[in-house]
């Protein structure tokens, strides 16, 4: 109800099912400004107003107070659309920076994941966070599931994020399923 130029729409997984709802919004990737300022030896300084913009997603959606060490030059970069490759600690909050990112890009994120009950707990992780539009494509789904995934949610733009495995992208299947959903408009990020 209240609109504004400074306001974000949220959408709910209450109430909707994403097996027969429409797609998620799907547009080009959004560069946003830095989080931080590059210091010597690879040491960061914070921007203060970027963070606490990025802190309301962060409390609300994950829960989390604050954000850890190391986050904020991962997620800087990955929101600016440049690689990165993020190096924590285990429970470092790895998973939190490619999803927090991927939650503020329009499109499907599709998570390549090579250690099945990772991708699964992501999965189950997202999902109790009350994000429904995710699903995964490995051995554990029979195959009618694997193709439910692959042409009717992935093809058709309904997913905010996909996991598979690296080996997936070898399958010329899973390729055309790729090709098809961008060619009707839907985009991706890796």
């Amino acid at each position: 109800k209240y609109q504004s130029d400074n306001s974000i729409l949220i959408r709910s997984s209450h109430f909707i099912d994403y097996r027969t709802h429409s797609s998620v919004v799907s547009a080009p990737s959004i560069n946003y400004r830095p989080l931080v300022n590059p210091l010597p030896n690879e040491m960061f300084e914070e921007i203060k107003e970027t963070k606490n913009l990025l802190l309301y997603f962060l409390q609300t959606i994950f829960r989390n107070k604050s954000f850890r060490v190391g986050q904020l030059p991962i997620l800087s970069r990955a929101l600016q659309n440049l690689t990165v490759i993020g190096l924590l600690p285990t429970g470092g909050g790895k998973s939190l920076t490619y999803q927090l990112a991927s939650l503020l890009q329009p499109g499907t994120t599709i998570v390549i994941d090579p250690i099945r009950s990772l991708m699964i707990d992501q999965y189950n992780g997202l999902k109790e966070l009350g994000i429904d539009k995710c699903e995964f494509i490995n051995s554990t789904l029979s195959t009618a599931e694997r193709n439910f995934n692959q042409h009717k949610l992935l093809a058709q733009g309904r997913l905010q994020f996909l996991f598979v495995s690296p080996e997936r992208f070898v399958i010329d299947e899973f390729r055309i399923a790729l090709d098809n959903a961008a060619q009707d408009g839907h985009y991706f990020s890796y």
